[in-house]
């Protein structure tokens, strides 16, 4: 799965309890689930392709490094990861519709 990832905060140790069941080399505990009531996600699924390209643009230089805004933008160009977004995103909704908190 191929997911879009904005952030500078993220979690460097993993909590009691929790699995990881997404991962990245730039963030090993990009997603985590806890028993069946806490399910977690580093990424934005919700931020479609076009809102991210222009994320990647207005924060080029003063934020995310200007090389490293270009390659973003060019991954974006090569690959759909909108689609993955758009499943992950009803997955997310099925965990939470399906898991009451008591």
């Amino acid at each position: 799965i191929t997911l879009n990832i904005f952030h500078q905060d993220q979690i460097v140790e993993l909590p009691p309890g929790a699995k990881v069941y997404a991962s990245s080399d730039f963030c090993p505990y990009a997603g985590l689930v806890i028993d069946d009531q806490v399910l977690t996600i580093q990424a934005h699924p919700e931020f479609q392709t076009e809102f991210n390209r222009q994320l990647l643009e207005v924060r080029k230089s003063n934020v995310i490094p200007e090389d490293l805004a270009h390659m973003a933008i060019e991954e974006l160009n090569q690959q759909d990861a909108q689609e993955d977004s758009d499943r992950f995103g009803i997955r997310l909704s099925e965990f939470f519709k399906s898991h009451r908190v008591s």
